[in-house]
């Protein structure tokens, strides 16, 4: 079931201001912050792989339950 039509979907997809900013950015200095921005997630998917899993004792630590 769609509740919009895709032009107004495309409409958005436009405007996306992540888009819209990033033209902004000289190609050079937004490769630069791209870059540093996968070492990023590179560095914590890293980390999480290498953690180990939580005591079973942890499962409800942090977890908002009624």
């Amino acid at each position: 079931y769609k509740y919009r039509p895709d032009s107004e979907l495309d409409d958005w997809i436009k405007r996306d201001q992540l888009k819209v900013l990033a033209a902004k950015i000289p190609d050079p200095e937004r490769a630069q912050i791209e870059k540093a921005v996968e070492a990023e997630i590179a560095d914590a998917i890293a980390m999480a792989e290498s953690s180990p899993f939580p005591a079973d004792s942890e499962l409800l630590t942090d977890v908002l339950h009624g």
